[in-house]
């Protein structure tokens, strides 16, 4: 009789690791989904980093932070013919 070797090297090693993600990922699959649509959403506003601003610097002055830095790209970009609310958000008017 023949002597078999088995070896693992690294491709199997990473196609066994990539399985269990996937199996896991799909076990998982109701909570992957919550997290996809709702915690990395940058449109949602209950994703991570929004909550966590929110957190930190408060819902009003966050609003008027973003305000001013969207009002400030709005002046800076000579091909924007329309500065009206950029200029009444630095008081410019």
């Amino acid at each position: 009789m023949k002597n078999i070797s088995f070896k693992i090297d690294g491709l199997m090693l990473l196609i066994a690791i990539g399985s269990l993600l996937a199996g896991w990922l799909y076990y998982k699959r109701g909570a992957v989904k919550e997290i996809v649509t709702v915690k990395l959403n940058p449109a949602n506003e209950g994703n991570l980093i929004n909550q966590g601003a929110k957190n930190v610097v408060g819902k009003d002055r966050l609003q008027g932070f973003f305000d001013k830095v969207f009002a400030a790209g709005d002046i800076l970009t000579p091909w924007n013919g329309v500065d009206t609310y950029a200029k009444q958000v630095w008081g410019l008017d």
